[in-house]
């Protein structure tokens, strides 16, 4: 789990520190839809039960719109709806990928490690 906080504080990071202090390589929606889909999908994996998933992804989204607006308190950052609805994206696309496929994903790996 504390790898996880530890991705939650970089997207924290990169939402607030100052832009010209972020080296960018891909189109930034592209990096804030990645950043809330690993979160989600990531979070979702410590769980087994279906039924946390989504309280995840919403947490996950909060968490995106929050920091969006918490730009609009710093001197280089901006208030922008298009990084909310990607950042939603990743975290929704993220939800989809973890009832599919991923939930619980941590413990199949444990299992799978102490066989």
């Amino acid at each position: 789990m504390g790898f996880g906080w530890l991705l939650v504080a970089g997207v924290c990071l990169g939402s607030l520190l100052p832009a010209k202090d972020v080296e960018v390589f891909l189109n930034d929606k592209v990096i804030h839809f990645i950043s809330y889909f690993v979160l989600t999908v990531w979070f979702s994996g410590l769980y087994s039960r279906v039924g946390y998933y989504l309280l995840i992804a919403a947490v996950v989204i909060a968490l995106g719109a929050v920091l969006d607006v918490m730009q609009t308190t710093t001197a280089t950052r901006t208030f922008d709806l298009f990084d909310i609805f990607a950042n939603a994206g990743g975290a929704i696309a993220g939800f989809v990928v973890s009832l599919a496929v991923l939930g619980g994903w941590c413990s199949r790996v444990e299992r799978w490690i102490t066989r």
